[in-house]
């Protein structure tokens, strides 16, 4: 049987552009959906965050974000239910402003 290169053996006769169109377009598709919470998961993380703040734990945040989840560690220091955020400070790293809807999932170390 024969072993193809698949697009690599293509690329070469592509024009610049059409080369970054495929890069965007194979960008988009390994890109993740925000799952979606039920109300239910939505309440109990709720509860925990106001927890954590109260009894100033330190906690671990899963944030969706560009497509990824990313995982924050350090503790809440303001939550802010006008602007629908929190903020995070992490060790040596400062604070960074976290939306509550970004937020997917949430341990309290």
């Amino acid at each position: 049987m024969v072993q193809d290169r698949g697009n690599i053996k293509w690329t070469t006769l592509m024009l610049p552009e059409h080369a970054e169109m495929l890069k965007e377009l194979w960008e988009e598709d390994r890109k993740q959906r925000k799952p979606v919470l039920d109300p239910q998961e939505i309440e109990s993380m709720n509860r925990q965050l106001m927890e954590a703040y109260l009894q100033e734990h330190t906690v671990t945040l899963s944030v969706f974000k560009n497509g990824g989840v990313m995982d924050y560690t350090g503790k809440i220091k303001r939550m802010d239910r006008g602007r629908q955020c929190l903020m995070l400070k992490r060790e040596m790293r400062g604070e960074i402003p976290i939306r509550f809807e970004d937020v997917i999932g949430m341990t309290i170390n």
